[in-house]
């Protein structure tokens, strides 16, 4: 019998910056200087995907710049990641290199994020079952029991997996997936660069919801966001992820995912090359997964 088909979905951005962190301060470089720390931690997440999820379909999305319409719409968004390490940067051509020998489909689109690259193929790649690798938070708001969408947290061998379902969104933040946006659009988002209504936090920008139902009843109602419905209905806009930002010519058949089909030699001489010795070991005896 055929295993149920699963789409793995990763924001690749996230995953190497939080790989160059993790990996900073080993130095890891090639033979001739290159940092590689974000590239080894993305190949190391990329094995524990294939090992633990087991995908029949999967593909890596990449920002390529910032949004152009986040920043059409509010200048200083992401303003406060002007100064993130360029180290990181001339990695990601030996990530997209390592993918492409691994037959990993991956995708990038200008002037579009990899959270809206992912929000498109989750509400455009029909019933498949999806499960997004991520650890931003705001891809919680595409958490859904029907189809089934989860969110899994970069996977690590020191920690369990911690998977986002419906039951944990409601139990984190006490509302459904969906109104994680409208939340978000009073407190604002801090990682963003989105301010949000003063004095107002996640608790108690949840309480709003919770207590009115909707963004719009609780812009006529509640008291405290009196005359901040602008800059409401404005954070919205940022925050609210359903793809229409995002073109996305690729389709679910081009994400098929083999974990066989690759070149061993390939793979053996480009983690050479990278002097990424732990792995490239293994190739020659049980594959690199």
């Amino acid at each position: 019998m055929s295993k149920e088909k699963l789409l793995a979905i990763v924001d690749g951005n996230n995953i190497a910056m939080r790989a160059h962190f993790a990996f900073k301060k080993h130095n890891f470089t090639s033979n001739d200087g290159v940092p590689t720390g974000a590239l080894f931690g993305t190949i190391i997440q990329h094995i524990n995907i294939v090992k633990h999820i087991d995908p029949t379909h999967l593909v890596w999305f990449f920002d390529a710049g910032k949004s152009r319409e986040r920043t059409a719409e509010l200048e200083s968004y992401k303003g406060n990641r002007e100064n993130q390490p360029s180290e990181v940067y001339h990695q990601f051509d030996l990530i997209d290199k390592f993918l492409s020998i691994a037959g990993v489909r991956h995708y990038r689109e200008h002037g579009v994020e990899a959270d809206d690259l992912i929000a498109k193929a989750v509400k455009s790649w029909g019933d498949i079952a999806k499960v997004i690798i991520t650890g931003d938070h705001d891809m919680r708001q595409l958490v859904s029991d029907s189809p089934k969408v989860s969110v899994l947290q970069p996977i690590s061998a020191k920690v369990d997996p911690v998977i986002w379902n419906t039951a944990k969104v409601i139990s984190e933040y006490g509302v459904p997936p969906e109104k994680l946006p409208e939340v978000w659009s009073i407190c604002g988002d801090s990682s963003d660069n989105i301010k949000g209504v003063p004095r107002i936090g996640p608790k108690g920008a949840s309480k709003i919801i919770q207590k009115y139902g909707d963004i719009s009843n609780a812009l006529v109602q509640e008291e405290k966001l009196r005359g901040h419905a602008d800059l409401i209905e404005k954070n919205f806009r940022l925050i609210y992820l359903d793809g229409s930002f995002a073109s996305l010519p690729i389709s679910l058949n081009d994400c098929v995912f083999n974990k066989d089909m690759y070149d061993k030699k390939f793979m053996y001489d480009f983690l050479d090359k990278y002097s990424i010795n732990s792995i490239k070991t293994k190739v020659h005896t049980v594959g690199i997964y």
